[in-house]
């Protein structure tokens, strides 16, 4: 008897078809970055990206979409995690090393502190960012 494997011919096709309409997606609606809930899927997604090409569209759809403030500090929210200390105090904490694969971190340092000085509606959401930024 011959065993076909775990899986079938169409079930590769299907992944395949799977997988192409999920980065053609992040790669067409920068707004799909946000509706993946958690920095796995988009990461998930980036890895699938075989091309060197794709990753560069990519990193140039999330520098355009990060030039608005408010995208940006979503950006930054989008990799922060919530953390327990033993004292059971929770915070959210930023990856800053993963958002650094698609960003300049020196460059975003520095909106940060003007969005803090010319944008009081954005200020305490960009504090607690820098704070964690430094405290790192």
């Amino acid at each position: 008897m011959n065993n076909p494997g775990w899986f079938t011919q169409t079930d590769v096709v299907n992944m395949k078809s799977y997988l192409c309409k999920r980065i053609d997606r992040l790669l067409n609606n920068t707004d799909h970055i946000f509706s993946m809930h958690e920095p796995r899927w988009f990461f998930y997604t980036w890895f699938d990206l075989s091309d060197e090409l794709e990753k560069e569209e990519m990193k140039s759809k999330i520098i355009e979409l990060v030039s608005e403030d408010i995208f940006l500090i979503e950006f930054l929210n989008f990799f922060a995690t919530l953390q327990r200390s033993s004292t059971f105090d929770e915070k959210m904490v930023v990856n800053f090393s993963d958002v650094g694969m698609f960003i300049d971190m020196e460059d975003t340092i520095e909106r940060l502190e003007e969005i803090v000085k010319f944008n009081h509606h954005l200020e305490d959401d960009v504090r607690k960012i820098l704070g964690d930024y430094r405290s790192r």
